[in-house]
């Protein structure tokens, strides 16, 4: 009898873990842009597009674009995310060249007011649309 206990707690540990170390979605569609404003401003919920350049969508299916300017070129991502903490820090993992592995990661203030991309040459920052 102890034994079978002890093997349900076990399951039970393994499970609560496996939860607690995957990657998570946000529950509603996130829009976070380079400026300041509406998310209707900078995409159209209607048509899945993105309408500014700058601007990073992330849905709740656990997929995400992006329009980003970085090294002078214009930057077009899509993928899947998954966000989890390392430590004290929030991070946002993307895969942007379509492989299903994750190949870079986002910043994720604690209030989730803003991202950054943190790149060699220099952090990019985009606030939360209202």
């Amino acid at each position: 009898m102890k034994k079978r206990f002890a093997r349900f707690i076990l399951f039970i540990v393994f499970i609560l873990v496996t939860f607690a170390c995957a990657d998570k979605q946000f529950g509603n569609i996130r829009i976070y842009a380079a400026i300041p404003g509406s998310s209707s401003d900078f995409y159209d919920k209607s048509k899945n597009r993105i309408l500014q350049d700058n601007v990073w969508v992330f849905l709740p299916d656990g997929t995400f674009s992006a329009i980003v300017i970085a090294d002078d070129k214009r930057n077009i991502f899509s993928g899947k995310y998954g966000a989890d903490n390392a430590g004290e820090d929030m991070f946002i993992s993307i895969d942007t060249n379509g492989d299903g592995k994750f190949d870079d990661s986002l910043f994720l203030s604690k209030d989730s007011l803003f991202i950054e991309w943190r790149r060699k040459d220099g952090t990019l920052k985009y606030l939360l649309a209202s």
